[in-house]
């Protein structure tokens, strides 16, 4: 991370939904445990909370379409 303080969240996704899988996760170092089936809201959810303000304000505009010309 070039030495600038910054981690990686790692979030844990398993089929193992134990109470007990996500306390050996967290003490393995993982931020989060999410199992299966995921739900996508709660890792939308868990992501937004793991980045905080380091999290982007907007997705960036998706490219313009290319036109061309006649050939």
């Amino acid at each position: 991370m070039g030495g600038t303080g910054a981690t990686v969240p790692i979030v844990a996704f398993t089929a193992n939904a134990f109470a007990s899988d996500a306390e050996l996760c967290r003490a393995a170092g993982m931020n989060a445990h999410l199992s299966k089936p995921i739900d996508v809201d709660a890792v939308i959810a868990t992501i937004a909370r793991l980045l905080g303000d380091r999290a982007p304000a907007a997705a960036p505009p998706p490219p313009s379409p290319v036109v061309e010309g006649p050939r």
